[in-house]
């Protein structure tokens, strides 16, 4: 199932008047998953003139208005680029965003709050105090329990 998101891009590096195919695949905004097959190929040429001052809404067809006086064609429609910055603040995609960065400072503070308590269990309490057992030696000698024979 494809959900549009709204999202576009502009190709800033196309030659004008020069003929261009374009293909996208995709994958989710987290970088998750895997890359979508690749679209058919979409030709496109653009445009050699200035932008007009008006600019259609997204999504509109703007119909060329340039003089045809020897062609009787009807002018073709074409789709012009929105000069409206791109605001790419998804609001499923910010939710996304926090969360995983909770969950990292979760763990980052975890790791450090084990590292702190191994630091402070195996440091040795100085030179006069008397030596802690070994981190895994038992808390009780064994020649100490009741009921153990002595060899």
């Amino acid at each position: 199932m494809v959900e549009p998101a709204g999202l576009e891009e502009v190709i800033t590096d196309a030659v004008a008047g020069l003929p261009h195919a374009v293909r996208v695949s995709a994958r989710d905004f987290l970088d998750a998953g895997t890359w979508s097959a690749w679209s058919p190929e979409a030709w496109g040429t653009p445009s050699t003139g200035p932008l007009p001052k008006e600019i259609p809404a997204g999504g509109q067809l703007y119909m060329e208005k340039e003089p045809q006086a020897d062609s009787p064609a009807p002018p073709r429609p074409s789709l012009l680029p929105d000069l409206q910055p791109l605001v790419h603040r998804d609001p499923l995609e910010q939710v996304a965003v926090l969360a995983s960065l909770g969950i990292f400072s979760f763990l980052g503070l975890a790791a450090g709050a084990l590292a702190l308590g191994l630091w402070l269990r195996l440091r040795p309490d100085g030179k006069d105090g008397p030596q802690k057992p070994g981190f895994l030696a038992p808390m009780i000698p064994v020649d100490k329990l009741p009921g153990a024979p002595n060899l």
